[in-house]
């Protein structure tokens, strides 16, 4: 039984098997008896303490797992099991979702004890199970594989509590602090979400001379895709590039542009996303500013909440990319009334061109220059060296102070080779994306010595090129035709889009006008907190007067759609801060009141912004 487990744990975590390996199990079992439950069900006890319930193990373990887990749990998500014992809650987590298991086992001599007798060979060679006794190897893995957003559930008997307390507050502490830390971007999405705002009503200005991406979908269905993005492989595999840049629809990453510009390069498609700083890429990126006559070669695939900067500039097209989780981006469709087309996002620009190439009907998608590592001390194509300075953090060469975290990720060998904190998050986003792939879809990635995705076949690009025959399709030809063919389809949906742009602005006046009258209110009764013969019965009757309009208004801003994107940050800030209670004492209904008074005034500015920018629309 023990050479079962302990082969597939090799291959998982040698590091634990050798550890394994080397233990006495004759010494061991000294320490560890066998009984069996009041259930007949088989427990064990360490160093004279029980390791499960003594009555029913079976029944603790479902009771531990539903008392925790409170709701459904997405294969993203992640189970920590505190301490293994003879599997009972370990397998409960196993078989009652489909979720990513991280198993601890705080003494070593239970786990080769129990190796040597039960087998979890099946549960421990799922991709899903990741086992330790290494509480450092626990936390670098959580780091690495967080995504804000993931449910993170700690699961432990009451027994292992007990008897390893400090590692099991070490534990939790540590992977709360990593969590957290990986929500520190939420502040960043935050701060973003007024940017992207913005970005989407004022890019509406820009639309005549662009096309949604849905009036391309399934148009070029007879090529594969050639996705280039910015690591240093693509410098590498150029030269194959260009001679067989015929044979595919080549949609390059706006990061490759000064690369690509230096070879007098034209893709099919280069595409941009970020919301803010595209003139240091398109206007000035590390002292080199592309040349606008490059620019207008080149059809612009872009995200419709995009740096405005791009929609300035003038390119041979505009095809506007929606995404599915933008709500405005899809308020935008649901008022053009027309098939706009949603699609998938991620966090990098890379996704966004798999997707389109999706849209556009290619079934092989080949990328190069997607290293999401560095290559030979290289961070980008164009050869920028990997500099790191002492708190870990990485220097990439913008003429603005941008810095990321170094971390290590796995190459396609099992090898450590250093990366990007946010490059971790995108081999996330992408595996998650490749695990729903269609049968006949086929993505290569051509970049061998870079990190490992899961779900993308690793061939080198001369191999990829050879099974790809020439197709003299004009993609240019079709780009035209369909935005000639659609013009007036396009006109009639802006038409629609500007007149709900027309009953937004009422809207916004009308919440402005109400949280004006209730910030003036507001503003007095926070003053009379501050006058001690105010009897409390008159400052209640105060509040009560305005209590309804304040739900009616919050209401009101909250189902806005650009009111809600754009005070996300603001609204949560409210929730955590609002005090809730029974009977509240007078202290936290004047904390609620001011805070009452914040928030409406910031109602009224973002209200006033977004006017101002509808009016330019």
């Amino acid at each position: 039984m023990f050479e079962n487990n302990l082969k597939v744990l090799t291959a998982k975590n040698p590091e634990l098997a050798q550890k394994l390996k080397e233990l006495n199990i004759t010494e061991i079992s000294k320490k560890i008896e066998v009984f069996e439950a009041d259930s007949k069900d088989i427990i064990i006890s360490y160093n004279g303490e029980l390791l499960h319930d003594q009555k029913d193990p079976v029944r603790e373990a479902m009771f531990t797992w539903n008392k925790n887990v409170r709701s459904e749990l997405k294969a993203k998500d992640i189970q920590i099991v505190f301490g293994l014992g003879l599997g009972y809650l370990f397998k409960r987590a196993y078989i009652n979702s489909t979720s990513r298991i991280y198993l601890y086992e705080p003494f070593i001599e239970v786990l080769r004890f129990i190796l040597e007798y039960v087998d979890f060979s099946k549960e421990f060679s799922d991709d899903r199970v990741f086992i330790t006794n290494n509480l450092d190897e626990l936390f670098e893995k959580l780091a690495n594989e967080y995504l804000q957003g993931d449910k993170v559930e700690f699961l432990f008997l009451n027994s292992y509590a007990k008897l390893a307390t400090d590692e099991l507050m070490l534990l939790t502490a540590k992977a709360l602090e990593i969590c957290e830390g990986r929500s520190v971007d939420q502040n960043t999405i935050f701060n973003l979400c007024k940017t992207w705002t913005k970005n989407s009503i004022t890019n509406i200005k820009s639309y005549e001379k662009a096309m949604p991406a849905g009036y391309l979908a399934d148009k070029l269905t007879e090529k594969p895709a050639l996705i280039l993005a910015s690591g240093p492989s693509l410098a590498e595999n150029f030269e194959l590039i260009k001679e067989n840049r015929e044979k595919f629809v080549v949609i390059a990453v706006g990061q490759a542009i000064k690369f690509l510009q230096e070879q007098n390069f034209i893709p099919d498609f280069m595409a941009f996303a970020d919301a803010e700083k595209m003139f240091t890429l398109v206007d000035g990126f590390n002292d080199f500013k592309a040349d606008q006559e490059y620019l207008k070669q080149n059809n612009m695939l872009v995200s419709s909440r995009a740096d405005n900067h791009l929609f300035t500039k003038e390119f041979k097209s505009k095809t506007l990319y929606y995404t599915r989780t933008d709500e405005i981006g899809r308020w935008i469709k649901d008022s053009s009334k027309d098939e706009l087309g949603l699609y998938e996002s991620g966090g990098t620009v890379a996704i966004m061109c798999y997707a389109f190439a999706k849209v556009l009907g290619c079934k092989k998608i080949i990328f190069t220059g997607l290293d999401l590592a560095f290559i030979n001390n290289k961070i980008y194509a164009h050869g920028t060296e990997l500099k790191v300075n002492e708190k870990g953090e990485i220097d990439l060469g913008y003429t603005t102070p941008i810095t990321k975290k170094l971390v290590i990720v796995k190459d396609k060998e099992g090898n450590n080779i250093p990366s990007r904190d946010d490059y971790a998050s995108f081999i996330r986003h992408f595996e998650d994306i490749f695990s729903k792939k269609t049968e006949n879809e086929t993505i290569i990635n051509t970049s061998l010595k870079g990190a490992y995705i899961k779900g993308m076949e690793y061939i080198n690009l001369e191999e990829a090129i050879k099974e790809v025959e020439l197709n003299n399709i004009d993609i240019n030809s079709i780009i035209k035709t369909v935005s000639e063919d659609n013009n007036q389809r396009w006109n009639k949906a802006l038409i629609n889009i500007k007149e709900s742009f027309s009953s937004q602005k009422q809207e916004l006046i009308d919440i402005e006008n109400s949280s004006k009258i209730i910030y003036d209110e507001l503003k007095q009764i926070c003053t009379m907190f501050g006058n001690k013969e105010l009897q409390n019965n008159l400052l209640q009757a105060k509040i009560e007067n305005i209590k309804l309009e304040m739900s009616e208004t919050r209401d009101k801003v909250i189902k806005n759609v650009f009111l809600s994107n754009y005070l996300q940050g603001e609204l949560l800030d409210y929730t955590k801060k609002y005090k809730m209670a029974i009977l509240p004492r007078l202290e936290d209904i004047k904390h609620n009141m001011f805070l009452e008074k914040d928030l409406f005034e910031t109602f009224i500015k973002a209200c006033e912004e977004l006017i101002g920018l509808i009016e330019t629309v």
